[in-house]
């Protein structure tokens, strides 16, 4: 019983670096078993399931929204008060007209952060698995402190949302700081 390299893809990844999104190409591999046919992709540990974007990025700016009150989605998206604009061609002082005025910029985008929440929040498996881990350290977590400011929801399930990734974001900051050889979230605990 063994398995063997069905296919190896490349896959793009953003990564938020220096005020802008910058591209990189990722081998992603997908294995068979040759027992029972099925297949799996195997991710980087830098990445994170079904999100284009680094772990570490998203986390940082999720960080910046839920525990800065007076933090928008628009503020948490950019980067020293500016857009954060995508990297790519520009036009040089030698290009063409046509070609200076079909450029167009790219910036990310302040939505992001909010679809962002929902799937963290939706993390359950990691959520349990690190409440496990930070037993021993429960004073360090003082959940019953974080609150979301009102004018952040409006509606319940919204509310439910941010305090549940307040939460994992709390305890993943205390892993770090505790347990460096703790997984990348979104990859299954």
């Amino acid at each position: 019983m063994g398995f063997h390299n069905h296919e190896t893809i490349g896959r793009w990844f953003s990564l938020l670096h220096s005020g802008l999104v910058c591209h990189i190409l990722a081998s992603i591999v997908r294995w068979k078993c040759v027992a029972c046919g099925r297949s799996f992709r195997h991710l980087p540990g830098i990445c994170c399931r079904y999100k284009r974007y680094l772990p570490h990025n998203i986390l940082k700016m999720l960080s910046r929204y839920l525990e800065d009150d007076s933090c928008s989605y628009r503020r948490a998206a950019r980067h020293s008060g500016m857009p954060v604009p995508h990297a790519g061609k520009v036009a040089t002082a030698d290009s063409s007209e046509a070609q200076k005025q079909s450029e167009s910029s790219q910036y990310f985008r302040h939505t992001t952060p909010y679809r962002w929440l929902a799937f963290f929040a939706g993390l359950e498996k990691l959520f349990s698995k690190l409440r496990e881990r930070t037993l021993r350290l429960v004073d360090l977590l003082d959940f019953n402190s974080l609150g979301v400011a009102p004018h952040k929801y409006r509606g319940d399930a919204r509310k439910a949302i941010l305090v549940r990734c307040r939460r994992l974001i709390r305890c993943l900051n205390v892993l770090k700081n505790y347990s460096p050889d703790f997984a990348t979230p979104g990859t299954p605990p």
